[in-house]
């Protein structure tokens, strides 16, 4: 019988705040559960924190779900592409790189009303983020649909002829927000997946290609360094916190049983991504932009010893769509991350080199001054952040000095990157296979340096998300990317 973990839905964000706190303080102390009294609702404890073997129960495809044959014939780069996730960020740059590297026509799942609606919201999407090329829109075509519905929210009819027209699936839709509950996510997350996988088998056999997370991997407190290899297994024994981290291993893990199945797949594992490196596009909803501009807002940054892996956004798609053209990348799991971290204080010096004053404080000092009316009035882009460096160092959990400091104290709504599950600097996640897949391309991660950061800060200002700077740095920022 299948055990869903309870939800976190009647809990408001307060005490869901200080629910996380003293579950965090409590394993740093110890390791023991908070009592009854510690709060509001034991029941959403249990589903916060899940170890894996707790999550086993979930993964049960579907028996029916089984390919019929072998997959089908497909010349690289043409035919007809299904697309999930064309709406978000990665699934801009997703459905840009399948425009420019293939002749195929791409099928976009997109929950609209109208199929006039979802073409609007895929061609302001990517019109938001990348160059406009209206020659390619014929190519794009809306599927009014919902990930969370069976049969992706298709008619049987319309989900039969949708799979005798493509001829291979790229899985990248997902229901994104760190403090959802399991039970809220799994109908987007765990059986869209199993819908995806379902359209793969009907009728002829088509590849799929799954945009999974280094989150299904958990903190390590291995002081030593742990690395987490490509190959690794999924039964790491670990817990996982939050619902949209146990989805996202419960789908892969039912994307390994239509592997062992037969069905051709492939799966990839983006690194925290960032920005474009060239014309520095960026979601402005995700947490490092936000985290950034208060720096500026702030005028202060904290200094603290860490680094991040910052991984443009260009890298990760050119790479996944280069390697899905591959008959090679089926059966394999790439990780697709920045092997050259970034350090805290080097992202304020290049902050600094671009014209906005910033400089660094104490951690807790800044932690004050971002906490006081005054740095709440001056920080309002970072209002949704203020949560999630509220807590004490005597609330931070065992093991957390090694976590990258933008996420210290962090497991809350706003920390929707995956950060808070693979931010330990004592993890590593090896990408030998994505680089030998690459070898002999010019596709490389590229490095994130000040002149990087100077075109994601100029990307902030011609959108309104920051001001501009009231003097010229040594890193001028550009009005147009090149």
């Amino acid at each position: 019988m299948s055990r869903t973990p309870p939800d976190l839905s009647s809990l408001s964000s307060a005490e869901k705040r200080a629910l996380l706190v003293r579950l965090l303080a409590r394993r740093a102390r110890g390791g023991t559960t908070p009592s009854p009294a510690d709060v509001p609702h034991r029941s959403a404890l249990d589903q916060f924190a899940a170890p894996v073997s707790d999550l086993s129960a979930e993964v049960d495809l579907d028996p029916a779900i089984r390919p019929g044959g072998p997959p089908v014939a497909r010349p690289a780069g043409r035919g007809h592409v299904f697309l999930t996730g064309a709406t978000g960020f990665l699934g801009a740059f997703l459905l840009h790189e399948l425009l420019e590297r293939t002749d195929a026509v791409i099928h976009c799942l997109v929950r609209a009303a109208t199929p006039e609606e979802a073409r609007r919201r895929i061609e302001q999407n990517l019109a938001s983020y990348v160059p406009d090329r209206g020659d390619r829109r014929s190519r794009v075509v809306p599927v009014v649909g919902d990930l969370s519905r069976p049969l992706l929210g298709l008619t049987p009819e319309r989900f039969d002829a949708l799979s005798s027209r493509v001829d291979a699936i790229y899985h990248n839709g997902a229901a994104v927000n760190w403090i959802s509950s399991y039970t809220r996510l799994k109908p987007a997350n765990v059986a869209g997946t199993q819908e995806v996988l379902r359209l793969a088998c009907s009728g002829r056999v088509k590849p799929v290609h799954v945009v999974s997370s280094l989150a299904v991997f958990p903190l390590a407190d291995d002081p030593g360094g742990t690395v987490v290899r490509e190959q690794d297994s999924l039964d790491h024994g670990g817990v996982l916190f939050g619902g949209y981290t146990q989805s996202k291993w419960v789908a892969e893990k039912l994307v390994a049983v239509a592997r062992s199945r037969g069905l051709p797949v492939a799966v990839y594992r983006p690194g925290i991504i960032t920005g474009h490196s060239r014309t520095g596009a960026w979601n402005t909803d995700d947490f490092l932009p936000r985290l950034l501009t208060s720096w500026v807002e702030l005028g202060t940054a904290p200094d603290l010893d860490g680094a991040i892996d910052m991984t443009p956004v260009d890298y990760v798609s050119r790479a996944m769509v280069h390697l899905s053209l591959s008959d090679q990348a089926l059966g394999g799991v790439f990780h697709l991350v920045n092997s050259r971290p970034v350090h805290l204080r080097e992202l304020a010096r290049w902050i600094r080199s671009s014209g906005f004053p910033v400089r660094l404080l104490p951690y807790d000092r800044w932690r004050t001054t971002l906490l006081s009316p005054a740095g709440r009035a001056k920080a309002v882009g970072a209002s949704h952040l203020l949560p999630l460096f509220s807590a004490t160092p005597d609330d931070r959990p065992r093991g957390l000095d090694r976590v990258r400091p933008e996420v210290r104290g962090t497991v809350d709504r706003v920390g929707r990157v995956m950060a808070a599950q693979y931010a330990a600097r004592s993890v590593t996640f090896d990408d030998r296979h994505a680089r030998d897949g690459l070898a002999g391309t010019t596709i490389t991660c590229p490095q994130v340096d000040g002149d990087v950061l100077a075109r994601y800060l100029s990307y902030f200002v011609r959108t309104g998300f920051l001001h501009p700077p009231a003097h010229v740095g040594r890193r001028p920022l550009v009005d147009r990317p090149d």
